[in-house]
């Protein structure tokens, strides 16, 4: 009975895991592997906005109109977030945010190992940026 036990939390566990791993991008997390995020709403505001007027500031006309429709939907979202919006929302949006501005540096989706070692060459990506999407 003891040994049943064990073997059900040690697969709670990892389903807990394989659902946060496969949920997340991995710029989502910091160092740690913790899913970063703000817990008050004036700071998730601040973090989205910053994001924000990064991606605003991008020239999507210079990248494939797939990736760049990606980011002018996600600043769509932004749009629709309010101070009354739950953290959870914010934070939400933000993360949709930044995986589609990391997605115009590449699409680790469909980038081969070749493609990524090529960005890295070209100058476009480091491997720390890579770590950190």
């Amino acid at each position: 009975m003891k040994k049943l036990k064990v073997i059900s939390a040690i697969a709670a566990c990892a389903i807990c895991v394989s659902m946060v791993t496969t949920a997340a991008p991995a710029n989502a997390f910091v160092p740690n592997g913790v899913i970063k995020s703000s817990v008050t709403t004036t700071d998730a505001l601040k973090n989205l906005y910053k994001l924000y007027h990064e991606a605003k500031a991008i020239n999507l006309s210079t990248y494939p109109a797939e990736y760049a429709n990606q980011v002018k939907h996600a600043i769509n979202m932004v749009n629709d977030i309010t101070p009354n919006s739950t953290v959870y929302k914010i934070n939400q949006t933000r993360l949709y945010l930044q995986v589609a501005v990391d997605t115009l540096t590449i699409d680790l989706q469909k980038a081969s190992i070749a493609d990524i070692q090529e960005a890295v060459k070209a100058g476009k990506l480091t491997y720390v940026e890579l770590v950190h999407m």
